[in-house]
């Protein structure tokens, strides 16, 4: 009886998950591109932590990597100069009512 138990909830909780009764919570943000100026020693990295918020920092370059503004500036056989001007995304979790 208690195996028979638990396959009717394992049954039950993917019937759910396919029917889409149950969806993970996901993280709604409000995205603004801003442009900024690259000084002597700022990194990558340093300035994307300024921007990214709280959402996973290798998934936010990728994002910055894409963007067509910032091919030559994000070049992997480049580093970044002084007066580079690279385009962010200002990440903020989405406010809701």
């Amino acid at each position: 009886m208690e195996a028979r138990m638990k396959k009717l909830l394992v049954f039950i909780a993917v019937a759910a998950v396919l029917m889409g009764c149950v969806q993970p919570a996901k993280n709604s943000y409000v995205t603004t591109k801003e442009v900024v100026t690259v000084h002597a020693g700022d990194t990558t990295w340093e300035i994307a932590s300024r921007y990214c918020g709280d959402i996973y920092m290798l998934e936010y370059l990728e994002e910055l990597k894409a963007l067509p503004e910032n091919k030559s500036v994000l070049d992997p056989h480049r580093f970044l100069q002084p007066g580079d001007r690279l385009t962010v995304l200002k990440m903020a979790k989405e406010q809701h009512k």
